[in-house]
């Protein structure tokens, strides 16, 4: 449980914020771009206890170039609440997703043999676990450059991905794994129901 209460926290921190020397940049809190959470999003449950609170801090995976290094650099809060009732963890404050990744998002999946590998591998043991074949359709949810799904059509099934960054979307089209550019929403679902079918 610790190592995977370790592995949320970092996921949750490392998702949001990349710390930058704010001396050098041009700071403000927009509060109209971010939205206060004051309960459960799962249960409804308003008994949250913050653990850890970092301040306001700039959106992660935004890297200035020069051209804009003198620009306003928006600052955000960042903190994590606990659920008393069930143990869950979330952000108290959601940021605007169309900040966080349609701004020229610059991750892209793991390309090292051993990432590629760990996909592979994930792919081979759902495929087989639910005896997938030709006919299933994978969908994978945010998923950046497509190289889980690059896995799973190698093993045979179908496969979508649905991300909401632009340019990631090229990338991923250009190596031949569908992606549409999207938030996951019920839009999106009810469009690839009648496409693309049940996953």
């Amino acid at each position: 449980f610790n190592n995977l209460f370790s592995f949320s926290i970092c996921w949750i921190v490392e998702s949001y914020v990349t710390f930058l020397p704010s001396n050098i940049l041009s700071t403000s809190v927009h509060t109209n771009s971010w939205n206060n959470i004051d309960l459960w999003l799962l249960t409804l449950s308003k008994n949250l206890y913050k653990f850890l609170d970092l301040g306001l801090q700039p959106p992660s995976d935004q890297f200035l170039d020069k051209k804009k290094i003198s620009e306003e650099t928006i600052f955000y809060p960042l903190a994590v609440n606990t659920c008393k009732s069930c143990g869950f963890k979330q952000l108290t404050h959601v940021v605007d997703p169309n900040v966080l990744y349609q701004q020229d998002y610059p991750y892209e999946s793991s390309l090292t043999q051993s990432g590629l590998d760990h996909f592979y591998e994930f792919a081979l043991s759902v495929k087989n676990r639910f005896k997938l074949t030709s006919n299933d359709l994978v969908i994978d949810v945010g998923s950046n450059v497509g190289v889980l799904l690059n896995s799973f059509k190698s093993l045979g099934t179908k496969v979508l991905g649905v991300d909401p960054a632009e340019n990631i979307c090229r990338i991923a089209n250009s190596r031949n794994i569908m992606t549409l550019n999207s938030f996951f929403d019920s839009n999106i679902c009810d469009f690839i129901k009648k496409k693309h079918g049940k996953a």
